[in-house]
């Protein structure tokens, strides 16, 4: 009996100790487990911080090439300016101005522009302007595509023919600055049913009422945005609800069937018409809020308003980030630089 305890006692020892080695083992596995998620949380975290940084650089990109336009139109007027400087100091300048002049009545009816204009340049590459219409139009029509009860597939088509619209006018715009097109072209790609006559084929009339109303409000956002931040350089005399109230009536005119809902061109496919019709709506505008408006608060606006009439601004392309943040890539043309 006392051997048989001893081996008993052996065989307990031997039995404690394995749990313990199991357990201690089961620990070291339990710990590796547990650094290897940490690395994998780690991991993860790092791609979501990089897709991040990957959509900012993106939006900065694209701001920094709006800079880059606006800041060419700005070198090409102040090339325009030295020249008409040195012109003057010409003791010839005015028999030649005399002889411009008589040679531009000649040819009012074919006016020509100065051939390519630099601001617009990068957009005449098929490949730049497809470029930059596929991804403008994936992003500010995102929610019009989830909306259309289709097959993915026909939406691919849909899409694919909005980027077709969106790329060629990219590539037209040059020829409409520079006076190039022909009334009927201009109607066609720039007026204010571009978009909804190219693809009348392709929607149902719900659709394309549904796609015209969702255009305006994409345009209304956008100038939203560009037109309030330059009422605010003007002053701090409006802001808060009466600044909203402000952005509405100008938005409200800007957008109007009087004003040709914000085209480029009016319906007889000219851009000065087209102009002449945005300093018809900004008096419109400021007649609606005179009432409303005290002396500095009118004074401010007055200031935003000459600021604003002087020219108009083109929307090239508005994409909005994964953080909410909206760019806006834009061009502005001074009302004298406007074809006829």
């Amino acid at each position: 009996m006392k051997y048989l305890a001893i081996i008993v006692a052996g065989l307990l020892l031997g039995l404690v100790s394995y749990v313990y080695e199991l357990q201690s083992t089961n620990s070291v596995l339990e710990e590796q487990l547990e650094v290897a998620m940490s690395y994998q949380s780690q991991l993860q975290q790092l791609s979501e911080d990089n897709a991040r940084q990957r959509l900012s650089f993106e939006a900065q990109l694209q701001t920094l090439q709006g800079q880059l336009l606006t800041t060419g139109s700005q070198l090409n007027n102040l090339k325009a300016a030295l020249q008409d400087a040195q012109e003057q100091i010409n003791p010839d300048y005015t028999e030649m101005l005399e002889q411009t002049r008589a040679e531009v009545a000649q040819q009012a009816n074919r006016r020509r522009r100065s051939p390519g204009n630099p601001a617009f340049a990068a957009f005449a590459d098929p490949t730049t302007a497809r470029s930059l219409a596929a991804n403008s139009i994936s992003k500010q029509y995102a929610s019009y595509f989830s909306s259309l009860d289709l097959s993915i597939a026909d939406r691919e088509l849909i899409e694919e023919a909005m980027v077709d619209y969106g790329s060629e006018r990219y590539q037209m715009l040059g020829d409409l600055l520079e006076g190039n097109l022909g009334a009927d072209q201009a109607v066609a790609m720039f007026g204010a049913n571009g978009l909804i006559n190219n693809m009348q084929d392709m929607l149902s009339d719900e659709q394309l009422a549904v796609l015209s109303q969702y255009e305006l409000t994409v345009k209304q956002d956008a100038a939203r945005q560009i037109y309030g931040n330059s009422l605010q350089r003007n002053g701090s005399f409006i802001s808060g609800v009466t600044q909203d109230r402000v952005m509405d009536v100008v938005l409200d005119e800007l957008f109007s069937e009087q004003n040709n809902y914000g085209a480029l061109v009016a319906d007889d496919g000219s851009m000065t018409t087209a102009f002449n019709d945005q300093l018809a709506a900004y008096d419109r505008a400021r007649e609606r809020l005179q009432v409303d408006l005290n002396a500095d608060q009118l004074g401010q606006f007055d200031q935003f308003m000459e600021n604003q009439t002087n020219g108009i601004d083109i929307i090239l392309d508005v994409t909005t980030d994964a953080n909410g943040q909206t760019s806006i890539m834009r061009s502005r043309i001074g009302g004298e630089s406007l074809p006829q």
